[in-house]
């Protein structure tokens, strides 16, 4: 899934945690996770996505804060992690 670019799957009722393993998808642009079950924490490392524009991830039970590693990604546009319960500041 390297190549992969954009990954929506939004609405699916999906359960679990986030794999620190999404790290490796460094060509993803495009992410919709919005609307499903997924909790724990973002594991997102710093420069792991460098083509990231549109990160959603809303209404979902993510919790923790959200990582600064998400300020290092130079073409972000679209973040939504709104209706989580994430904590904190806003990097």
């Amino acid at each position: 899934l390297t190549k992969l670019n954009q990954l929506s799957l939004g609405w699916n009722e999906i359960s679990g945690t986030l794999p620190p393993e999404m790290n490796q998808m460094s060509n993803l642009q495009i992410l919709f996770l919005n609307d499903n079950h997924i909790s724990g924490a973002i594991p997102f490392r710093p420069h792991a996505f460098p083509h990231m524009i549109t990160l959603e991830m809303r209404m979902n039970s993510l919790t923790g804060t959200i990582p600064t590693a998400i300020v290092t990604y130079p073409n972000m546009f679209t973040l939504d992690l709104s209706e989580n319960d994430l904590r904190g500041p806003i990097p």
